[in-house]
C-alpha cells in the first residue's frame, strides 16, 4: 500500500476556539475508534435510513459487530481516509477504485462508506474528506466517482447532490 500524506487544516470551534483537523490516511491503529463510529453510523444513525416493516429483513446483520470488524479489515486494502482532531477521529471515507474496461470511462473511483459524527457536522469536514478521496481518486486515473444512498436517506442524497453527483439508478427489491 502507498503511503498517502496527510492534510492539516484549521477551523473555528463555535466561532470562538480553534481546533486543528487532519485528514490522514486509514490505518490499522485506528480499529478500534473506527469501529466505534462504525457501530454509531450502522446501527445507532441507522445509515440514515428509515425502513419500512416489509424492507427490514432485506437489511438486518445477523452479526453487526462481526459484519464491522470483517468490513474494517477490507477498509484496510482499500482506499481509506480519517478526520482527526487530537487523536480523535471525527469522520471517515472509504473508497475503492473499480475497473469497468467493457466502458469508455474505465476506471471509476466509489464510496462505499462516508461518515461524519452528528455533533461535527455541518463544519467543512466532510467536504475535506471528500475532496482528499477524489484527489487520491484522480492520481490514480479513475475519470468519474459513484457512490450510493438509501432512498430514505435524504439527508445524504442532498449532500452527495451538493458534491455534484447525480441520480443514475433506482434499485428495487421484492420477497419471492
Amino acid at each position: 500500500m502507498v503511503r498517502v500524506h496527510e492534510r492539516s487544516y484549521c477551523f473555528l470551534k463555535e466561532n470562538i476556539d480553534v481546533f486543528i483537523m487532519k485528514i490522514r490516511p486509514l490505518e490499522m491503529s485506528d480499529k478500534e475508534q473506527m469501529l466505534k463510529l462504525m457501530k454509531e453510523f450502522w446501527i445507532d444513525y441507522n445509515r440514515g435510513r428509515v425502513i419500512s416493516d416489509g424492507l427490514k429483513k432485506f437489511e438486518e446483520l445477523k452479526n453487526p459487530l462481526d459484519t464491522m470488524k470483517t468490513e474494517f479489515e477490507e477498509y484496510l486494502n482499500w482506499i481509506g481516509f480519517v478526520a482527526e482532531e487530537n487523536d480523535e477521529i471525527l469522520g471517515f471515507i472509504i473508497g475503492r477504485i473499480k475497473d469497468k474496461d467493457h466502458k469508455v470511462i474505465d476506471k471509476e473511483g466509489y464510496v462505499e462508506e462516508f461518515f461524519v459524527t452528528e455533533q461535527m457536522r455541518s463544519k467543512g469536514i466532510g467536504r475535506k474528506l471528500f475532496d482528499r478521496m477524489v484527489e487520491e481518486f484522480k492520481s490514480k486515473g479513475c475519470k468519474s466517482i459513484g457512490t450510493d444512498a438509501y432512498a430514505t436517506n435524504t439527508k445524504a442524497l442532498n449532500y452527495y447532490k451538493k458534491l455534484g453527483f447525480n441520480e443514475r439508478i433506482v434499485q428495487l427489491i421484492r420477497d419471492i
